[in-house]
């Protein structure tokens, strides 16, 4: 039944019989997105009763109105085929009979992240934000956010790299899913550039886009690579639109049913602590952690170690002169506290560590180089963390927009007897260690030194793997 009058004013949604509610689709970031070859067709991209859209162009700005070519992005083209019509004439089977779906539309041509659109706190992205929490806020039913459509990435072609393309994807969903109302585990859905179109400029937008859903849960990536353009070699003609949106709705499963995290590239173990990995295997599964002492408490996202000296959980890898070490702690639970590394109480035993003193110093300690400080205050909250050691010097690094850094040269005297790598307190037997830790994340890259560069790139990549998750870190 159809939510208009005769005379085409909206009536309230709880005038429907047994409305159940929308699930909402976003739709962003440039042309594609939008569609800009026709002609629409009559049969083909029919209206459907049960599709919505919110309204954009006055006057319906912010009204729940039927969904129709083109829809209302930013700058819709008259008598031109987008994918979302065809996207939700497929969807709409999976769902209850008394629910309907409402999209809303965001886009703009020409836009991107280079072009200082599509990046936390410009003016497109915050809209987008705004409708989409509009749209579930709309009629009296229980909404549900199902899930973020993107096609885009032709305007950072030539301007990004691979992996800065994919860091700014990657941020980007992360926040959405963190302001978006109900969009935690929302999926995402990526399409690929038109085949062929200024290759090979596009190649590392192209390559970040289609590994998306390596990098992320519940993400997946459409292949488009046999489908036409419309004639200027950049849009999709409106056929291949309309079979992006069915291809789109198919890759809904494969997004949901992507819930693995990759590990990062080159490392030797890579954990996510929470009351999912009570095991303790790592991402590679090929390590796996073994407690010291007492077991520690297992939460959403995260665990605990116990308060009291030598508890922990310890790695089976030899601390080394070549190492890099990285967690994510909530330093607002420590006070004077081992956070990870291979040190203990005795001078002359080598070994280096990252931890937290009464002086509210967080430090890099390194046996033969010397104990110092990264960051004073040390900053509260879910915090990066991490040393990096070369036969030559330790860095010692808090992440952030500008992270906290310390560099020493020094040759470093290796932990002898030799010990293992551990997160917690796994090795200082002394009274003024006794805290212990809130860990969401831990990773060790064994004959790896990381510069502060490529430290900067795992915190970023971090912040995103650990916001799907529930934790923001600072």
């Amino acid at each position: 039944m159809s939510q208009f009058s005769g005379n085409g004013r909206l009536k309230r949604p709880d005038f429907i019989p047994n409305f159940g509610g929308y699930d909402v689709f976003l739709i962003v970031t440039q042309s594609n997105a939008i569609g800009r070859y026709g002609p629409i067709d009559a049969g083909l991209d029919a209206l459907n009763d049960r599709i919505k859209q919110l309204g954009r162009q006055a006057p319906n700005n912010n009204l729940v109105i039927d969904a129709e070519d083109p829809l209302e992005h930013i700058d819709p083209t008259a008598n031109t085929v987008g994918f979302g019509l065809s996207f939700a004439k497929a969807y709409l089977p999976s769902i209850s009979s008394n629910r309907q779906v409402l999209l809303v539309p965001c886009a703009e041509g020409g836009t991107g992240f280079s072009t200082n659109d599509w990046n936390v706190g410009d003016a497109n992205y915050e809209d987008a934000i705004a409708r989409a929490n509009t749209a579930m806020a709309a009629g009296a039913g229980v909404n549900q956010f199902k899930g973020i459509l993107v096609s885009g990435g032709e305007s950072d072609a030539g301007v990004y790299g691979e992996s800065g393309y994919a860091q700014r994807q990657d941020l980007m969903i992360a926040d959405m899913r963190t302001r978006i109302t109900g969009a935690a585990h929302a999926p995402v859905i990526w399409c690929d550039l038109v085949a062929g179109w200024n290759t090979p400029t596009s190649n590392d937008v192209r390559a970040a886009i289609a590994d998306i859903g390596n990098r992320l849960p519940y993400t997946a990536f459409v292949d488009t690579s046999d489908l036409a353009h419309g004639g200027d070699g950049l849009h999709y003609s409106a056929a291949s639109q309309r079979i992006i949106g069915e291809r789109m709705n198919t890759a809904l499963a494969t997004a949901l049913a992507n819930t693995a995290v990759a590990a990062e590239a080159g490392v030797t173990g890579h954990w996510l602590f929470g009351a999912d990995n009570t095991p303790l295997l790592d991402l590679t599964s090929t390590k796996l952690l073994t407690p010291v002492g007492t077991d520690p408490v297992h939460s959403a996202g995260y665990l605990t170690t116990v308060s009291s000296n030598r508890h922990g959980l310890l790695s089976d890898v030899d601390d080394s002169d070549t190492q890099t070490v990285c967690a994510v702690v909530n330093l607002a639970a420590a006070d004077q506290a081992i956070i990870a590394g291979s040190l203990n109480a005795n001078i002359g035993e080598g070994g280096s560590a990252i931890l937290v003193q009464s002086t509210n110093d967080a430090n890099v300690n390194s046996r033969g180089i010397a104990n110092d400080v990264i960051v004073n205050p040390y900053p509260t909250g879910w915090v990066f963390i991490a040393y990096s050691i070369s036969p030559t010097q330790h860095i010692g690094f808090i992440g952030g927009g500008t992270p906290d850094t310390v560099t020493q040269a020094g040759t470093k005297t290796e932990a002898s007897p030799m010990r293992q790598i551990g997160v917690g307190n796994c090795h200082y037997a002394n009274g003024a260690w006794y805290n212990g830790i809130d860990c969401a994340e831990f990773m060790i890259f064994d004959g790896v030194a990381k510069s502060i560069a490529e430290l900067s790139d795992i915190y970023d990549r971090s912040v995103t793997r650990l916001a799907a998750r529930g934790i923001t870190v600072v």
